[in-house]
């Protein structure tokens, strides 16, 4: 009993199955003529029930729905719980969609939960104009879904309205229109014409369209119009042409065939505002004021009020001469004037003109004044009738879809005025058109849209020369090209560059139309650092050093700080250090001479110039204190002392006691050169002679620069006019050297090697 009841229950589920679901969309009215055929096989291992639909693409019903469990049926559910809902296929612009639900552990449908399909969504189109229409000609291009890219050539206005969504807002349907639309067919819309602003040609420089010229009121004298020279001058109608003050409207023009709606022409404004003009003053002509000696008065025109044009015109002064064209510097039986000339055409002769000449008319007498005017003093003569020029006319060159024609031997004449205004239409010849029949399209293969792997091309069958779109002999305009592989992009996708510490990526190559990837790339390793040592510092003898902190030159990190070096501490040698030269402020310079005691006043003098080189005394051991220093010791010291400067190569040696292998050669020819000393004499200078005190102070004071003292001396073996008087007060104001307590200097006395040292210690080591 059990199985047969089971056997029912299953019988009944598969017979729901069958029936059609209810669609989303109202099917009513639908005929159900387009339909998705959808196919999805049984998987067991992905617990994916077989499907088999058909769904109406018009309004998305469900038109059959067969779910297979994919589970024997002795592993049916007893009683489905597990429902699971899935979209089978999403509707796309051409596929209708289905959502479908099921039991999760069997795959069986579910009772009372039908199949739901969605109509097809329908393109969304672009669209692009590729022959734009024209005024009486739709122009045809191309449309392309926004979402699948998927093309449809579009022949005309009607068809690419036809591609919009049922139901679309008037606006939408209007724009699509227009881009495809003839713009004023027969040009019956006057308002679509392009108003002429300006003088237009055509290819052959005959004026087709012309702008508005206003209409305008003109002067007037007693009511009629006043003529006008070439100049603009008011004048008799005998010297000038009477203008109406007619106007045009500006022609109009067809930007695309250049067919002319000609302009109305306007009535002067003197005409057309004639009821509402009244003369307020009226106007005279100029003439001769026989109450005054026959003056010249000149005139004036009617003062005019217009009320159309709420303005009043007129009161304009005409002068009297040339009223009546009296030239200002007429000379009598001189000045001349041409009249009634008229120029020769082609079949009508023309007239040179007949000379005036100005002469006195009329004597003067007691009372009046000589009267002078115009009188004919030669008659002109015919010129003759120029004759036709006559010039080949051109045919007419066929085109793609309309015959031309030629001529042979048709001539016509080409004479213009001065305005360039054909003057004769005359013609000669043969005027028969020779037909020339039309060319004919030349088809080519225009491609539209090119094809992708995500959709077809479109191609289209047109005329290389007018890009009409024509039809092959299968009467196909418009053909598809099949969907194509993917195409690799000219750059990569999804490149990252490698850094110093992170790993990069080559980058993908993939589709230039979907995206997809093609082949993939790369990981790059990371650069690593690049390194260079930044902000390193030497120690010194005082300050610490820094090794420098290593930092990458990439990305400006810093890979290794550095560390710090310890001052390097002085290295004294005799007192000075070796690396800085800073002096060792414990350094005690030692005594090398036994004969020098530190009580001695020469002390501090003695160890100086042992220590700075000045002297190395007279034996290794012994300074001599109170030997007496000879002259070229004396200069030696001061020499050594000053740090022994070069002496100049061009320096010529003047004495003939000095050699050049003597140790003292350089020191004397230095102190030459400075002006310290001059020698004894000219070719001597006594290198072995003892030195005096007052010549080494007269030595030092010329080292020093020979600065006079104000002081002067109170030494009384000193006097005034001593060739020492000025050093030796020189070297007691800088204390240098001092006088006895008898109040002598002793310039004479021997200097000895203590105070030559001292007096120089005491002008140097300061």
């Amino acid at each position: 009993m059990k199985k047969r009841l089971l056997s029912m229950l299953m019988a009944v589920l598969m017979i729901v199955s069958l029936v059609p679901a209810v669609a989303l969309a109202d099917g009513s009215n639908c005929e159900h003529k387009n339909v998705s055929e959808i196919v999805v096989e049984k998987n067991a291992t992905a617990k994916q029930p077989g499907i088999t639909a058909k769904v109406c693409k018009d309004c998305g019903e469900v038109r059959m729905c067969n779910v297979t469990p994919f589970v024997t049926k002795r592993n049916y559910c007893t009683t489905c719980t597990n429902p699971v809902t899935v979209e089978v296929q999403k509707a796309t612009c051409t596929e209708a969609g289905l959502t479908v639900t099921y039991c999760g552990t069997c795959g069986q449908p579910i009772d009372g939960i039908a199949a739901k399909g969605v109509a097809a969504l329908g393109h969304d189109y672009a669209f692009t104009v590729v022959v734009k229409p024209t005024c009486n000609k739709d122009g045809w291009g191309y449309a392309q879904c926004k979402v699948c890219g998927e093309p449809i050539y579009v022949a005309n206005a009607a068809a690419a309205v036809a591609l919009l969504p049922a139901g679309a807002e008037k606006e939408d349907v209007a724009a699509v229109e227009a881009l495809f639309a003839m713009t004023n067919k027969d040009h019956k819309d006057t308002k679509a014409l392009t108003t002429v602003t300006e003088k237009v040609v055509d290819k052959n420089g005959k004026t087709i369209a012309t702008p508005a010229v206003a209409a305008t009121h003109v002067e007037t004298i007693y009511g009629k119009a006043v003529a006008v020279d070439k100049d603009g001058n008011l004048v008799r109608e005998n010297y000038g042409t009477v203008p109406t003050g007619a106007g045009k409207e500006a022609d109009k023009i067809c930007a695309d065939c250049n067919y002319v709606l000609p302009g109305k022409t306007l009535d002067g404004l003197n005409d057309a505002h004639k009821s509402a003009m009244k003369v307020i003053k009226e106007g005279e002509q100029p003439y001769l004021d026989k109450y005054d000696n026959d003056a010249k008065v000149d005139g004036v025109t009617d003062v005019v009020y217009c009320a159309i044009c709420n303005k009043t015109f007129g009161g304009t002064t005409i002068s009297y001469d040339k009223w009546n064209n009296v030239k200002a510097d007429n000379v009598p039986g001189v000045t001349t004037e041409i009249r009634n000339a008229k120029d020769a055409i082609c079949e009508v002769a023309g007239y040179t003109g007949d000379t005036y000449t100005w002469v006195m008319t009329k004597p003067a007498t007691e009372n009046t004044e000589a009267e002078y005017g115009f009188v004919l003093s030669q008659v002109g003569t015919e010129i003759p009738a120029l004759g036709h020029h006559f010039v080949a006319v051109e045919g007419k060159a066929p085109t793609c879809t309309e015959a031309g024609y030629n001529y042979n031997g048709y001539y016509k004449c080409d004479r213009v005025d001065k305005d360039g205004n054909s003057i004769c239409n005359a013609t000669k010849g043969n005027s028969y058109q020779i037909p020339v029949p039309a060319l004919g399209h030349n088809m080519t293969v225009k491609v539209l849209v090119e094809a992708t792997c995500q959709h077809q091309g479109l191609n289209v069958y047109a005329c290389s020369v007018c890009n009409t779109p024509l039809k092959n002999e299968k009467g196909d305009v418009a053909y598809y090209t099949a969907k194509v592989d993917h195409v690799a992009a000219d750059e990569l996708a999804n490149v990252v560059a490698a850094t110093c510490t992170e790993a990069g990526y080559s980058g993908d190559q993939v589709c230039k139309w979907c995206g997809e990837i093609l082949k993939k790339g790369e990981e790059v390793p990371a650069l690593g650092h690049k390194t260079e040592v930044k902000d390193a510092k030497a120690a010194t003898c005082t300050e610490a050093g820094y090794t420098g902190d290593e930092v990458c030159t990439v990305c400006g990190e810093t890979v290794k700080k550095g560390t710090e070096i310890p001052a390097l501490g002085h290295k004294f040698v005799n007192g000075v250090c070796t690396v800085c030269g800073e002096k060792d402020p414990n350094y005690v310079v030692p005594n090398p001479f036994k004969d020098v005691e530190k009580s001695s006043p020469y002390y501090d003098a003695i160890i100086w110039a042992a220590d700075k080189g000045v002297t190395t005394g007279k034996t290794a051991d012994t300074f001599g204190i109170n030997d007496g220093c000879t002259r070229a010791q004396i200069v030696t010291f001061l020499y050594r002392a000053a740090g022994s400067p070069e002496v100049k190569a061009d320096t010529v040696n003047p004495f003939t006691d000095v050699s050049k292998d003597s140790v003292y050669y350089n020191a004397i020819l230095w102190a030459v050169e400075k002006g310290i000393t001059k020698g004894t004499t000219d070719t001597t200078f006594d290198p072995n002679a003892v030195c005096t005190r007052g010549q080494i102070v007269t030595f030092l004071f010329r080292y020093s620069g020979a600065e006079k003292v104000a002081t002067g001396t109170d030494f009384a073996d000193v006097a005034s006019g001593s060739y020492c008087a000025d050093a030796v007060a020189w070297a007691v104001a800088n204390k240098v050297a001092n006088g006895f307590a008898d109040g002598t200097f002793r310039p004479e006395a021997t200097c000895t090697r203590g105070q030559a040292v001292t007096f120089i210690f005491r002008a140097l080591a300061k």
